[in-house]
């Protein structure tokens, strides 16, 4: 799962508290997000989605799910983990 501090700076190019305003949250709760400190709950991320998509801006479902936010040209894919079957 990518930063929720890479959608803010990188994608939306805002603040914490418009982030908040996107996400329907408040400002400490991106702050937590951006901390780890807790998760970012599928309702919010569908918002966040959907504002990227409504204001024309890049964005990539598999973000959600692995990756990186880049910002140029090319993408980096979502690395693969070797695992190690017993």
């Amino acid at each position: 799962m990518i930063k929720v501090r890479d959608i803010r700076t990188k994608v939306f190019k805002v603040s914490q508290a418009e982030m908040a305003g996107i996400a329907g949250v408040q400002q400490p709760t991106i702050s937590r997000w951006e901390s780890s400190i807790s998760r970012v709950p599928a309702v919010a991320l569908a918002k966040i989605r959907e504002e990227a998509k409504a204001r024309g801006l890049r964005w990539d479902d598999r973000w959600a799910f692995g990756g990186a936010v880049q910002t140029g040209a090319k993408q980096r894919q979502p690395q693969k983990k070797n695992r190690v079957r017993a």
